[in-house]
């Protein structure tokens, strides 16, 4: 099967755009985030929509208001259950059912670094895209990353931007993301950036701003290498809420957003399984990077048991984003929450 990474688009047969959501994906199928939908479609889904429109090649799309939450994804599966099916899938790993595209249904694949390539090629761009070029470049050039490292998503990945669009960067790997982030504050010394910090979780981020007067913002994707294979099944338990101390965020920079964590205290939940469990992990893209080393959390969402396919052997982890309502991450040292 080929390998499909977090943030791949896929257009589908039916005109779906699907964005690919982590690295972990059923056999012929990719797991990924419904962002537009074929206007045509449009009225068999409970959403609010953007006014703003869309066009892929001469067909209109439009997005929901809300795009990640549980109510919508729970909305949406009740649409795909009725009138698209094929697009819902029982994970068994998982134990519930998930949104998800068959590969047989994926017309194109868009992929960020090659989107890049592709604007970079081109002979004549628009103002957006000679932006994006500029600001890859200054980032290549500052951090010593290489160019191939880089890649576009979002709009302009797709080619159906406006000149108001954000540039959404992706830089592949984390080491390479981490010399990104720190280029990123000498190009703001230096007067060519400003960082945008509107709260305490910005400055945690460090990994938005703006560039010669459009938005940006700076994801980080896994190289291959980094991809771990092992198979796991994962058993949820029950709702847990704790708190913990965070001793390694630095995977937090990806989707899932892994924490590993030592558990301090148990809210509400078991307390027998509480010194078993090392990770809170998440796959909404606003947990990530919002607790570094040391910080203080509490955590809402699902207590799982990890059973490595291979070796037998048995873990605990806290999911939050199961598409159940009021799971969150809440940052005391920083005084931020974040709901799923």
């Amino acid at each position: 099967m080929i390998m499909f990474l977090d943030c791949d688009i896929l257009v589908t047969k039916h005109g779906f755009i699907f964005y690919t959501i982590g690295y972990e994906h059923p056999d012929q199928r990719v797991v990924g985030n419904l962002k537009y939908i074929p206007r045509e479609y449009a009225k068999l889904f409970n959403l609010e929509w953007l006014k703003h429109k869309w066009i892929l090649e001469g067909r209109e799309l439009v997005r929901p208001k809300v795009l990640f939450s549980p109510r919508v994804y729970q909305s949406i599966i009740k649409t795909f259950m009725r009138y698209f099916p094929e697009y819902v899938y029982y994970s068994n790993q998982l134990q519930k059912h998930i949104i998800s595209v068959p590969i047989d249904l994926i017309d194109r694949v868009y992929r960020p670094s090659e989107s890049l390539k592709r604007i970079m090629n081109k002979k004549r761009r628009d103002p957006l895209e000679n932006k994006v070029v500029n600001l890859v470049e200054e980032l290549s050039g500052k951090s010593g990353v290489s160019l191939k490292y880089f890649g576009v998503s979002g709009s302009v990945s797709l080619g159906m931007h406006r000149s108001f669009s954000d540039m959404d960067i992706i830089v592949y790997g984390l080491e390479n993301y981490y010399k990104v982030r720190n280029a990123l504050i000498l190009l703001e010394k230096e007067g060519l950036i400003t960082m945008i910090s509107d709260s305490t979780l910005d400055e945690i981020r460090m990994n938005r701003g703006l560039y010669q007067g459009t938005r940006f913002n700076i994801n980080a994707v896994r190289l291959q290498e980094e991809i771990k294979t092992t198979p796991c099944l994962y058993r949820p338990i029950c709702t847990i809420e704790v708190k913990c101390r965070v001793l390694d965020a630095r995977e937090s920079i990806f989707r899932p957003a892994v924490y590993r964590v030592r558990v301090e205290d148990v809210i509400r939940g078991p307390r027998d399984i509480s010194p078993y469990i090392t990770r809170v992990v998440s796959m909404i893209g606003l947990h990530r990077m919002i607790a570094t080393e040391d910080d203080i959390i509490v955590v809402k969402g699902i207590l799982e048991e990890v059973i490595d396919v291979d070796t037998s052997t048995r873990s605990y982890r806290i999911f939050v984003g199961s598409a159940s309502q009021n799971e969150y991450i809440k940052n005391l040292s920083r005084g931020n929450i974040v709901k799923a």
